[in-house]
């Protein structure tokens, strides 16, 4: 089905797969569709918890494989999941980089409202470049 849609000039968003159980076992079908073309979108309360922690885990580790495109409100409503990304915006910038949560927070979701190409993907940069942790000094770049 995303080949089709590709083929056709539309852009898959796959979206909160890491609240969904089947979508959280099939790691190598998620990277091979953002391989393909498509985006991912992770559910911004994730990264902080708000939907347990498989979820949390999930969704950083997405983030470390570099195939995160957009970081999400998943908004409802203004009460119980209103449309406020700061806090998850400011856990990435201290967890990974300024760069990749102002990427995915802000710079992504208005290329896509604007129907403009993603620019790391037309310049073949990764999606997300986590931070090295400091234990992993010894590991080559």
């Amino acid at each position: 089905m995303f080949e089709r849609l590709l083929g056709a000039g539309m852009v898959p968003v796959i979206t909160h797969p890491e609240r969904n159980s089947l979508l959280r076992q099939r790691v190598p079908d998620l990277t091979r569709w953002v391989e393909m073309g498509c985006l991912l979108q992770i559910t911004g309360g994730s990264f902080l918890g708000n939907f347990g922690e498989r979820a949390r885990a999930f969704s950083e580790s997405m983030v470390e494989r570099g195939i995160v495109h957009v970081v999400a409100s998943d908004a409802h409503d203004l009460e119980h999941r209103p449309p406020v990304l700061d806090e998850v915006r400011d856990h990435l910038a201290q967890r990974y980089t300024a760069e990749l949560a102002q990427r995915v927070t802000l710079t992504h979701p208005r290329a896509i409202v604007n129907g403009a190409p993603l620019p790391e993907l037309e310049e073949g940069v990764p999606a997300a470049a986590p931070r090295r942790r400091w234990y992993e000094f010894w590991k080559r770049s």
